[in-house]
C-alpha cells in the first residue's frame, strides 16, 4: 500500500494502466507485461523477440498463413485491454538501432531520420578512465552491429563520427 502524509492513496481513474513511462517500476513493468504476452504467444509458430516495447518476429509462413498470425496475436492483445501495430511480409526491418536484411541475411547500423546522437563532451567531469574508453566503446558498438566486417562506410553516414573514431559532441 502507499501512502502520503500518512493518508493511504488511491487511484481516482477508472484506468487499468498507470505505469508512467520512464518511472521507476517502468522497464520491469515493461518486461513483467512482455513475458506475460510471450507466455501466450507460444503456440503460434515463430520465433519473437521483445525489447520494452519493441518487438520482432520471423516465421516461415505463406502471406495468407501471415495474416492470420497477425490477427491471432491482435485477439491476444485486445483479449489484455493492449494495442498492437503489425506490418507483415517485410525483408527488411529496423529493429531498434539495426537494420535486418533477410534476404541477404546481413545486419548493420541503423540511424533514426534526423537523430543526431550525442556522447559525453571530452571536457566533462566524468573520470578520465571514462572519457578514454568511450570511442573505442562506440566503435567496437558500430562493428558488433554490422555483419560487413568492413564497417568503415557506415560511419561516413553517422553524423560526427569518422572512420577511425567517433568525434566528442
Amino acid at each position: 500500500m502507499l501512502f502520503n502524509a500518512e493518508t493511504p492513496w488511491c487511484k481516482h481513474t477508472e484506468s487499468l494502466f498507470d505505469v508512467t513511462m520512464g518511472s521507476f517500476n517502468g522497464a520491469e513493468t515493461c518486461e513483467l507485461v512482455g513475458l506475460y504476452l510471450l507466455s501466450q504467444l507460444q503456440h503460434i509458430n515463430m520465433n519473437v523477440g521483445l525489447y520494452r516495447d519493441d518487438g520482432l518476429a520471423v516465421c516461415k509462413a505463406t502471406p495468407r498463413q501471415t495474416e492470420n498470425i497477425k490477427k491471432e496475436i491482435c485477439k491476444i492483445f485486445t483479449n489484455n485491454k493492449l494495442k498492437i501495430e503489425i506490418d507483415t511480409n517485410k525483408k527488411i526491418v529496423n529493429f531498434l538501432d539495426i537494420t535486418l536484411d533477410l534476404r541477404t541475411s546481413t545486419y548493420k547500423l541503423y540511424v533514426k531520420p534526423n537523430n543526431i546522437p550525442l556522447y559525453v563532451h571530452k571536457q566533462s567531469n566524468h573520470p578520465p578512465l571514462i572519457i578514454k574508453i568511450i570511442p573505442e566503446s562506440i566503435n567496437r558498438r558500430l562493428s558488433n552491429i554490422s555483419s560487413d566486417k568492413h564497417f568503415q562506410h557506415l560511419s561516413t553516414h553517422i553524423p560526427g563520427s569518422t572512420a577511425q573514431k567517433w568525434l566528442w559532441v
